[in-house]
């Protein structure tokens, strides 16, 4: 038994070490899937800066909309 756990053990150290640095070695595959979740980071970051904007324009319109609306009303009784 100790003479098997000997022999697995380095085996087992060896395997680990060679997938290991298999892994940081970067192919096509990993370059296209890299380019391809950095494309998307960036148009999630651009929807959400077109959401804020179009978040803060419509506050805009809101608020000039509810002006005009009072000087109409101020208007039509006589102030």
């Amino acid at each position: 038994m100790q003479r098997l756990a000997t022999t697995l053990i380095p085996l087992a150290m060896g395997l680990a070490m060679s997938l290991t640095t298999a892994c940081h070695e970067e192919g096509p595959a990993e370059r296209a899937g890299r380019k391809i979740d950095n494309a998307a980071h960036d148009a999630g970051d651009a929807m959400k800066d077109a959401g804020e904007k179009t978040r803060d324009k419509m506050g805009e319109a809101g608020r000039t909309l509810g002006e005009k609306m009072e000087d109409a009303g101020e208007k039509m009784q006589g102030k």
